[in-house]
């Protein structure tokens, strides 16, 4: 289950699905090494999307910064 902030954070981004799927999947009792890869992938594929919100967020805030001068 999701916190509140953990799904408007996901929902801005995009990628509440994938979160909530990355969150039953690391829940499931019976999870298993067969299961490692897809694990894996979620979570590689919610990282880039929240280091690239970052570097987004980064960049404007130089824009910002520039214009500002």
């Amino acid at each position: 289950m999701l916190s509140g902030e953990a799904a408007q954070a996901s929902e801005i981004l995009g990628i509440r699905q994938e979160v909530e799927q990355l969150v039953a999947l690391r829940s499931t009792e019976n999870f298993s090494k067969r299961e490692q890869p897809q694990l894996n992938a979620k979570r590689a594929f919610v990282l880039r999307k929240i280091f690239e919100a970052v570097l987004q967020v980064q960049a404007a805030e130089n824009r910002l910064e520039f214009e500002l001068e």
